[in-house]
């Protein structure tokens, strides 16, 4: 008995494997001559102009915000341009600092208005006396500074686009004594 009992397990592994076999192995069905027509060639066609993005949206392709890496720098470059500055602290590790990278400063309205500032990356492990002058302690934060290098605004933690283009605007106005 005990030998029948184990056979027939075998017996029905041995049909399962079969018939996934034949059903694996089969190849797809023929299409009858004549049956398929040629696709033809796409025709070129004129784009039409993008609308204005909104927040958001990311920009056209290749468009990123140009960042100097030296806040020694972008001080003599805002000064002399007599802009505001834009210093994003981060840390190689944070995940948000990331997140803001990837979509709020691929947005391109915030992208657009980041031309008005001259815009600064500062990784604050490797820059710690930039990030203690400025008591930087969370990331990312993000220092809006006049042309003279004076705090004006700031932002800690990540915000999406619509939420970061009143925080730009804010620092220019003030950029501007307003």
């Amino acid at each position: 008995m005990r030998l029948t009992q184990r056979l027939v397990p075998i017996g029905v592994v041995v049909v399962v494997a079969s018939w996934g076999a034949l059903l694996v192995g089969c190849p797809p069905a023929a299409t009858p001559p004549g049956a398929e027509t040629p696709t033809p060639p796409p025709t070129p066609t004129a784009k039409a102009p993008e609308p204005p993005a909104e927040p958001g949206e990311a920009p056209a392709a290749g468009g990123e915000i140009e960042w100097v890496m030296s806040l020694e720098e972008a001080s003599k470059t805002a000064a002399g341009e007599k802009k505001p500055m834009m210093v994003d602290f981060y840390t190689d590790w944070c995940s948000w600092c990331k997140k803001l990278d990837e979509e709020t400063y691929r947005d391109a309205q915030v992208l657009a208005k980041s031309k008005e500032f001259i815009c600064v990356k500062v990784d604050a492990e490797q820059d710690k006396a930039s990030a203690d002058k400025y008591s930087v302690s969370g990331f990312p934060t993000i220092l809006f500074l006049d042309a003279s290098g004076n705090k004006i605004h700031e932002v800690v933690g990540f915000k999406p686009a619509a939420d970061f283009l009143p925080d730009m605007d804010t620092a220019l106005t003030a950029a501007k004594g307003g």
